[in-house]
């Protein structure tokens, strides 16, 4: 993530003042693959370090600092006429993100299965601390996290990608869910580019009520993620709807009977109302896409749908260049392929991400939070034990596990990652 800081501020200074095209394109280039290495670093980092329903909100949320860029773009831009100066304006502020990057937190998960459990252990303690969930915490948390850096190193390789397609259901989910992914970041990378066919002189209004449709409609989406049951349904059919809404931009008067702002107006209308609902149906394919295949298919099934949608993104630019042949030629066959995308995502089922449970009491939840406390390990209870100061990939031996799987300690303490609900916890 550091790296990728500190190479984009370097490639992004240089991309503005190169002469030559082809080292333009270079560098942009780079800056490109900086960009994606800090986000999906940070993404990563923040799902690991929350829980629950805050989990599901960091994971949604996560593209409005996208549309707030979006939004803020343009305020940028007409301060600098020069491309050279606007390169400069958008690569520096990265510096303000290398000084804040000392209190990010590494992520858990990670330094677990590298075997640094003490430097895991202090970020849970910090999260104990911050969100007040100290009484979910065991007292063997040093035994546990060593069990869990030995299951890691311990653990099979990872499930291949023909795995994904085995199972019930499994083919129709992953075809649907790889059109969706591939379709739908066509189609918002493309209206976002067409937006400058409606008006030249209305290109940075128009980019910010882009940027807000999208933030709206990410928050429909977090909506439909924790509320409903049919989310790809109603996703699918928000598309639909909205597709047939941009088609109606054919039967907006001409500028020279309206005049050009109340065209350009109508014409954003019928567009945005389709931008919209594909950010609603993003945010879900961002955080419910995993839910369709089992734990251990996870990880090659985000990174098969995310690599098939940045191989069909090359043709968005491609799709907005038939403008050539009519300014409404691009919006109808974006409006097309999200009406397609609706169809894929509506044939898409999946269980609710959050089930609806009863609620339990205090006395019952500390009882379970006592009861996670411990593990037994060859037929003997861990209450005895005395932690060690020593790192798992100390000089010590690391011994072979002889118990079986389920009596591993529950997936790093989920407990611990969300707010405290409840005033009074139970005693440690």
């Amino acid at each position: 993530m550091l790296f990728g800081m500190i190479t984009q501020i370097f490639c992004g200074n240089l991309t503005g003042h190169v002469a030559s095209y082809e080292l333009h394109v270079f560098f942009r280039c780079l800056s490109a693959v900086c960009c994606a290495q800090m986000y999906t670093a940070g993404g990563q980092i923040m799902a690991d370090i929350t829980g629950g329903k805050y989990r599901t909100c960091v994971f949604t949320l996560f593209e409005q600092f996208w549309s707030i860029g979006v939004m803020m773009l343009p305020g940028v831009a007409s301060f600098w006429s020069s491309w050279s100066h606007l390169y400069m304006a958008i690569s520096w502020p990265t510096v303000i993100l290398i000084y804040l990057w000392q209190w990010i937190p590494d992520s858990p998960r990670w330094l677990i299965a590298r075997g640094r459990t003490q430097d895991a252990k202090k970020i849970l303690l910090e999260c104990v601390e911050v969100n007040g969930t100290g009484y979910n915490l065991p007292h063997d948390i040093d035994q546990q996290l060593d069990l869990q850096a030995q299951t890691a190193m311990d653990a099979p390789p990872p499930s291949g990608w023909w795995s994904i397609w085995k199972g019930e259901r499994a083919v129709r989910h992953i075809v649907c869910v790889h059109l969706a992914w591939s379709l739908y970041i066509v189609v918002y990378y493309g209206m976002l580019l067409n937006i400058r066919s409606f008006s030249r002189d209305h290109l940075y209004i128009n980019t910010f009520f882009a940027g807000f449709s999208e933030m709206i409609g990410t928050f429909f989406g977090l909506f439909l993620i924790l509320k409903t049951t049919r989310k790809w349904l109603w996703t699918g059919l928000f598309n639909i709807v909205a597709g047939f809404i941009a088609y109606c931009g054919w039967l907006v008067p001409k500028p020279s009977v309206i005049g050009l702002d109340a065209n350009v107006a109508l014409l954003m209308c019928s567009a945005m109302v389709s931008k919209m609902a594909i950010s609603t149906t993003l945010s879900i394919l961002t955080t419910c896409t995993v839910e369709l295949v089992s734990d251990d298919k996870k990880k090659i099934t985000s990174f098969s749908t995310i690599c098939w949608a940045r191989f069909w993104l090359l043709g968005a630019p491609f799709i907005g260049s038939t403008v050539v042949f009519g300014q409404l030629i691009p919006q109808t066959a974006f409006a097309s392929l999200a009406i397609l995308g609706g169809l894929c995502t509506s044939l898409i089922s999946s269980p609710r991400t959050h089930p609806i449970l009863g609620p339990s009491s205090p006395a019952a939840q500390g009882t379970q939070n006592m009861t996670s406390q411990f593990t037994i390990i060859d037929n003997m209870d861990n209450k005895a034990y005395t932690p060690t100061s020593k790192t798992i990939h100390s000089n010590s031996t690391i011994l072979k596990l002889n118990t079986p799987q389920s009596n591993l300690p529950p997936q790093l303490m989920p407990g611990i990652w969300t707010t405290k609900i409840i005033e009074d916890g139970p005693p440690m």
